[in-house]
């Protein structure tokens, strides 16, 4: 599933992503890559900005960028 359709506070790890590599390289940055364990924290909107955490930090992302997270389930 895509991150941008994970409910709001639910953990999920991402599997995959599919996104610019400067933006690949940002989020690896802040800690945010494969194997990760993120959750939204606030959903814009009208499909605006989204802010989602991961290890404490919180990020504000665009929702198309959202769609190609690939995520599933934290077990």
């Amino acid at each position: 599933m895509e991150l941008n359709t994970v409910e709001k506070g639910k953990d999920v790890i991402i599997v995959g992503m599919a996104v610019e590599d400067i933006l690949k390289m940002r989020l690896q940055a802040f800690g945010i890559k494969v194997g990760s364990l993120v959750s939204i924290k606030q959903k814009g909107l009208f499909g605006g900005a989204y802010v989602i955490t991961c290890e404490g930090q919180s990020i504000g992302m665009r929702r198309k960028d959202l769609m190609k997270i690939e995520v599933k389930e934290d077990e």
